[in-house]
């Protein structure tokens, strides 16, 4: 066995080879869809074990800054985990899966994003975690419209304002213009086809939809994977999908955090699905991603913020402040209670140090859009 290590140039093609055997046997598309991690700036985060002179175990890696409130962190994340047939049931999954999450943690990152949820990322602690409200549109739909709203086709010229947009949102990825020309030339987000919906108020652009559309029997139907924008224009613009697409239903994901987006649509009585957060996660390093939350924390609760202390030891997550001492017993409950979860997961602990981090947590994560794996 060689491995688990990055991929070489000239084993870039049987990489592929793996990939789209598993995912792709018939349009061999894997590279083009997921041309963010596929790519020769990427080699070295597709890790890869040798068996005979090929690769026969596969996990890519596309790592990025993320922006939480005004703090700066570091997520990971992962996809195209594969294994050749002939060669599964040898624990070359885990072995990969540890080395990741290895390099994730030696280059800076606070989170592993896994855009799945089966047994080998239960295993390594990954969990669903999060909150997100999935509002479901129909019906009469003409008392939502904003005068002088429009939607208008994709352009390039349309570019530099979607950037400005997804950049003004607090919780957010830090995206390169590499990640925008992936999802703009595939035209694939969160592992569907989609189209790009510029939103204008009076001839000015507002904002923009990621829109997947399918057929549902007879029906069109609509899901938005990404947006950004003013609330009150993206709600507007519900109907004028509903027009131009013809569309019988449009499901709405919206993060817990953007408040006012869900105040708006409760405001309207839509149907809510209340759901985790897309995929599993896995905080990777406790103690740094305290640190660098640490402005956030001080906005929430004030400059006894920077009293609080924070550590893990034999597996354990700690915080202190003063005399109080505050014992996650293990990764997933640490987890659920930095995140949150769909219904809540309370810090149970009588006393101060508990009160001030209930105030503190959930805190949110970005939602993955452009930039899933």
């Amino acid at each position: 066995m060689d491995g688990p290590r990055g991929t070489k140039k000239e084993e870039f093609p049987a990489v592929m080879d793996l990939v789209n055997s598993v995912f792709r046997p018939e349009k061999k598309s894997m590279e083009k869809e997921y041309a963010v991690i596929f790519n020769e700036g990427n080699y070295e985060n597709l890790r890869i074990i040798i068996e005979n002179g090929k690769p026969v175990c596969h996990i890519g890696m596309r790592l990025r800054e993320i922006k939480i409130c005004g703090c700066k962190s570091k997520a990971g994340s992962i996809g195209g985990v594969c294994t050749d047939p002939a060669y599964r049931k040898k624990g070359y999954s885990t072995t990969l899966l540890n080395d990741c999450i290895k390099k994730m943690d030696e280059e800076g990152c606070d989170f592993m994003l896994v855009s799945g949820d089966r047994g080998l990322y239960d295993r390594a602690d990954c969990m669903r975690a999060g909150k997100v409200c999935r509002w479901t549109v129909r019906g009469d739909l003409e008392r939502f419209k904003v005068s002088g709203l429009s939607i208008r086709d994709f352009s390039r010229d349309a570019v530099p304002d979607m950037i400005k947009a997804y950049n003004a949102k607090p919780v957010r990825f830090i995206r390169t213009a590499e990640d925008w020309e992936c999802g703009f030339t595939c035209g694939q987000v969160m592992n569907r086809p989609c189209v790009f919906v510029p939103v204008y108020e009076n001839e000015k652009f507002s904002g923009y939809l990621i829109i997947f559309i399918f057929d549902e029997g007879t029906n069109k139907v609509g899901e938005v994977m990404e947006y950004a924008g003013p609330a009150k224009s993206l709600l507007g613009s519900i109907s004028l999908l509903y027009q131009k697409f013809n569309l019988a239903r449009l499901s709405f994901n919206v993060p817990f955090y953007d408040e006012k987006l869900n105040r708006l649509m409760r405001e309207k009585n839509f149907n809510v699905e209340v759901t985790p957060a897309h995929g599993t996660i896995r905080i990777l390093n406790f103690t740094r991603l305290m640190q660098r939350m640490a402005p956030y924390f001080k906005k929430r609760i004030g400059r006894i913020a920077d009293s609080i202390r924070f550590s893990e030891k034999n597996g354990k997550f700690i915080f202190e402040l003063g005399k109080e001492k505050l014992v996650l017993p293990d990764r997933r409950i640490l987890t659920w209670s930095v995140l949150g979860t769909p219904e809540g997961y309370p810090i149970t602990n009588i006393g101060g140090l508990a009160d001030l981090l209930s105030r503190i947590f959930p805190m949110p994560i970005p939602w993955p859009g452009l930039n899933y794996v």
